[in-house]
């Protein structure tokens, strides 16, 4: 989803331009590398960057100025975004690794296309536009679930992981995540969707149901060397015992201990880490 953004602000005899400037500036930047907005931002939803981004200062002592906003043209003095690199909070804690797939994921969209349902296929692997996409709720709750196992191991408090993953209270708050993941995008190229058939299962006597099979379409890798899929998390303000944690849980992605998607039990579809680990300043 795409729109167009505007903002305009009014500066007056008493505002120090040079201040507002560069609070301009800082907001710009900010825009550039992605702002979150509604709900359940912390779980990748509601990233929105700026692209074209363009900040004029008009000044109405200058006639060129007045022309150019009656005319609606660029103003004379331009206002660039601030030109560092990272500008994260240094208590922040962020992860950035590229992470490949051993064999083949499925993250299950029912909606089927018409030309799939006449195969009886009732799940394909989720999609954005081209890309498979893994949301940042999957994602999330499968760190989440490993960081709780972490806690237990380590004979952790239950109460510290609520206050870095949020929760909700008895008296009907709620404390918020500080804890952001975002969603991963797969790049078509480097898979294939393969169709998977299989009999359904009788819960109650644990055999296969006569007639009744069922079909999926996960994703198979093709490349072996090529990593596959990004992951990005990061913890706000974090505590030292906090930065302990997401190394943990990079290490174990790493070593594939943790699988991503369902039908793991069938395709093993274990992750390794490939290229490059970053972590906030300050820690």
């Amino acid at each position: 989803m795409s729109g167009k953004l505007r903002i305009l602000i009014n500066l007056r005899g008493y505002h120090s331009l040079e201040k507002v400037s560069d609070v301009i500036a800082s907001m710009l930047k900010k825009l550039q590398d992605g702002i979150r907005l509604g709900a359940l931002t912390t779980k990748g939803f509601g990233l929105v960057t700026v692209e074209d981004l363009n900040a004029g200062l008009y000044d109405f002592h200058n006639k060129a100025d007045v022309t150019a906003w009656l005319q609606n043209n660029a103003a004379t003095k331009k206002i660039l975004p601030l030109s560092e690199k990272n500008s994260a909070n240094p208590k922040d804690f962020i992860v950035d690794a590229d992470f490949a797939f051993n064999s083949s994921f499925i993250i299950r969209d029912y909606d089927v296309s018409a030309e799939d349902k006449k195969k009886s296929i009732s799940a394909v692997t989720l999609k954005s536009r081209e890309d498979f996409v893994i949301p940042g709720t999957s994602l999330k709750g499968i760190l989440r679930h490993r960081a709780e196992y972490i806690f237990g191991e380590l004979g952790g408090d239950a109460q510290a992981l609520e206050n870095l993953m949020g929760c909700s209270l008895k008296n009907g708050e709620k404390l918020k995540s500080r804890f952001i993941v975002s969603e991963s995008y797969v790049a078509p190229a480097n898979f294939t969707e393969v169709e998977h058939r299989r009999n359904k299962i009788d819960r109650l006597t644990g055999g296969t149901l006569q007639g009744l099979l069922f079909a999926t379409k996960p994703a198979y890798r093709k490349n072996s060397k090529a990593s596959t899929f990004k992951l990005h998390f990061e913890i706000r303000a974090t505590e030292d015992y906090e930065a302990g944690l997401a190394i943990f849980l990079l290490r174990d992605l790493w070593l594939g201990r943790v699988t991503i998607g369902g039908d793991k039990a069938e395709l093993e579809n274990f992750t390794t880490a490939s290229k490059k680990f970053a972590g906030g300043d300050g820690l």
